[in-house]
Parts: structure tokens; sequence; C-alpha cells
């Protein structure tokens, strides 16, 4: 079966967010695999989740809606030894406020990929566009040696 392409995947993205505009209570967040079907819920949710392309991106979509794309968290199997250097592995952990339910931050782990010995965490507000700070990583060497390093 062949992958849909971009005109389906956009229009998956507006029948989701035709089906968001008369939830109720109306959702939050919505999750679509590819970021292309994004757009369309700009201004319906306020935040987006999406995957698809193995690459890390946090975009405002417009009308406060942000979209966070995830890295390649292993999915992307033995492609991701096929690239110099290999695919890292990358993850997000969100932070929501308990009362409205709204992104607060987030960090974005990095590790690096196979044979890699690196790993970070960039802390991210809402608000900002850039990292809060960088963030002390700590590599480990193949004799177990924790070698600190600022990124």
């Amino acid at each position: 079966m062949a992958a849909p392409g971009a005109d389906a995947v956009r229009a998956m993205g507006a029948r989701l967010a035709a089906a968001a505009r008369i939830a109720d209570p109306p959702p939050d967040i919505a999750m679509v695999h590819d970021p292309a079907a994004g757009p369309a819920l700009a201004g319906v949710v306020k935040l987006v989740l999406a995957g698809h392309t193995h690459r890390r991106a946090a975009t405002m979509l417009g009308d406060g809606t942000r979209m966070l794309v995830q890295g390649s968290t292993g999915g992307a199997g033995l492609r991701a030894l096929e690239a110099t250097p290999p695919t890292p592995i990358e993850c997000s952990m969100l932070y929501f406020d308990r009362s409205t339910r709204r992104l607060q931050a987030w960090d974005e782990i990095t590790l690096g990929g196979l044979g890699s010995t690196s790993a970070t965490i960039e802390r991210h507000l809402a608000g900002e566009v850039r990292p809060l700070q960088s963030t002390p990583t700590e590599t480990a060497t193949p004799t177990g040696t924790v070698t600190p390093t600022a990124r």
C-alpha cells in the first residue's frame, strides 16, 4: 500500500480540525503522524504533536497554536544506521500547568546515534523561542570515565 500523498494528509488534518471544532469539551492537544496535517489545526487547538520526519522541530502555526515535531525515538530502524553520523535518538518531556492545562515548558532530550556517547537536555519555555539556557552534558568514555561538556 502506497503512503498517502500530501493532499490526502492535509485533508486528514482538515477533517481532524472540523471534528475538534465541534467537540465538547474542545481538545487542548491534537496528535498527527505527519506534520503536514498540522496547519489545519491552527487556532483550533493550542498544541499539535507530530512525528514522521525523524527530525525535531518546534514552530508556531498561528492563532496561538504550537506544533512540536519529534525526532526519531528509534522508529527509523536500520535507516538510522545509514546516516553519517547515525540518526540520534530524540524525545521530549512536556510540562503542563495543572489548572490551565496549557504547555508551560518542554525538555528536548537527545542521545547520540549508534556508537556515539553524547547526551543533551535543553529546556524551552512555551513563551520563548530559544532554549532557556545551555545545559551541561556528560559524555561517557569507553573506560567509564565521565567528561562534562558544555553545549
